[in-house]
């Protein structure tokens, strides 16, 4: 091989061009924008280079020997072409069907989210209610006590404050809640 582009055969057997070995030189060219490589190939036999003028059997041999190879080598280089386009097929596919699950992924993030919201909602209007309901209690037992001041009276008045006061951290929890879900939708 004198470069990348000249490959030499010394004493190749090909038994439709003659019966003793030959010599195969062959010469890969590619011209700047061309879409194809021009192949030179010559035969050295015994009788000398083989051409038009030379044994006409030999030379249709010759012929079709190069016809074979480029045909091989074209459905190798396709073969080539086609392994690597569904390898990336492949990937392309791949990523795809990430993406799909991602996607599905954050449209059920999405969906609990705005079910969360929905149930801070209601947690928020239920503790509204009880705290309304709470106050009604404190200030019919504030009546009561007022009314008749006595220990039992006092104990019931102090629970009811306590239940009251409890019911405002999870209320503005809620309302925490209920606006952090709704950024996130």
């Amino acid at each position: 091989m004198s470069n990348k582009k000249e490959v030499i055969g010394a004493g190749a057997l090909l038994p439709q061009i003659t019966g003793d070995t030959v010599r195969v030189l062959v010469k890969a060219e590619q011209r700047k924008g061309a879409p194809f490589t021009v192949a030179h190939v010559a035969f050295l036999t015994k009788e000398g280079w083989l051409g038009p003028s030379s044994d006409a059997r030999a030379f249709e041999g010759a012929r079709a020997y190069v016809q074979q190879q480029s045909t091989m080598l074209r459905r190798q280089l396709a073969q080539q072409e086609l392994s690597i386009a569904e390898k990336g097929l492949t990937k392309l596919e791949q990523e795809l069907s990430n993406l799909q699950r991602e996607k599905e992924r954050m449209e059920s993030s999405i969906e609990k989210a705005k079910q969360r919201a929905a149930e801070a909602v209601q947690e928020q209007e239920r503790l509204v209610r009880e705290h309304e309901e709470l106050a009604r209690k404190v200030g019919v037992q504030r009546k009561e006590n007022a009314d008749e001041p006595d220990a039992e009276g006092e104990k019931a008045l102090a629970a009811l404050l306590r239940s009251r006061a409890s019911r405002k951290p999870r209320h503005a929890k809620a309302i925490a809640e209920e606006a952090g879900r709704e950024e996130e939708s």
